[in-house]
């Protein structure tokens, strides 16, 4: 998923400037076709991401350190807009 893979690029970015980064373009990121990824709050002690896509009304979140999501409730995890629990 485009969540899973931010996770992915901000610990590469990480382990080379010690911070996060909500830079898309310096996280090497780029989302699928119809996908809008928003990465938010980035600093040294974590990050955000909320993933939509255009052909659903569901959203997903992933954050870790400090960060938000707004579907994201446990760090590390994704979370979507459909899940229940």
């Amino acid at each position: 998923s485009a969540a899973s893979d931010v996770y992915k690029r901000q610990e590469l970015y990480y382990s080379d400037y010690f911070t996060y980064s909500t830079d898309q373009a310096a996280l090497e990121f780029s989302a699928s076709k119809n996908v809008t990824v928003t990465v938010g709050g980035a600093d040294t002690d974590g990050w955000g991401a909320d993933a939509t896509h255009s052909g659903t009304t569901v959203a997903c979140g992933l954050f870790y350190g400090t960060g938000s999501s707004t579907n994201g409730t446990v760090a590390g995890v994704v979370r979507c807009s459909n899940e229940t629990s």
